[in-house]
């Protein structure tokens, strides 16, 4: 169950009073989803509510790593470490050869032109991040997201698209 009405679309916060009562009505296993953007919110969301289970939804669409932080605040009670800007891209190079590779949205620049907004969305928090949403929203193959992350870590004095 999403914690939000359809008016209220993308904003606002998540009624998780209300997803708890609706748990606690129904003999049906109720998935809780909203506003779930660390391990921290799933485990209260998780003990303060009578939801089976919660679902992680539009924070992973800028942060996929974030499954894997969740997962290690289970099982510690400690958040991780933040991400290096390096394995951050090495997580979105690789999505992007991936998408490539599956060729459901077409050849090398269909995939790379449908994969933009996804791509402006990873780079929130990264050095420089203004410029490099500018830079993505223009890109049309790997090559180009190559340099662009070699841009960003330093490794290369000035990007320039051919």
């Amino acid at each position: 169950m999403h914690g939000r009405t359809r008016a209220q679309g993308y904003g606002g916060e998540a009624d998780w009073e209300v997803i708890d009562a609706v748990a606690r009505a129904v003999k049906v296993p109720v998935i809780g989803n909203g506003d779930i953007t660390c391990g921290a919110d799933l485990v209260k969301r998780k003990t303060q509510t009578a939801v089976s289970g919660v679902m992680i939804g539009r924070a992973a669409m800028q942060n996929p790593w974030i499954f894997r932080e969740a997962k290690h605040f289970l099982k510690t009670g400690k958040v991780l470490p933040e991400l290096l800007v390096e394995e951050r891209w090495e997580l979105v190079l690789r999505h992007c050869k991936l998408a490539v590779e599956s060729r459901r949205n077409g050849d090398e620049r269909q995939t790379l032109t449908a994969m933009r907004s996804r791509l402006m969305a990873y780079c929130k928090g990264f050095p420089g991040a203004k410029e490099l949403r500018q830079k993505l929203c223009q890109v049309s193959s790997i090559s180009q997201v190559e340099d662009l992350a070699a841009f960003s870590m330093g490794k290369v004095g000035v990007y320039e698209f051919q």
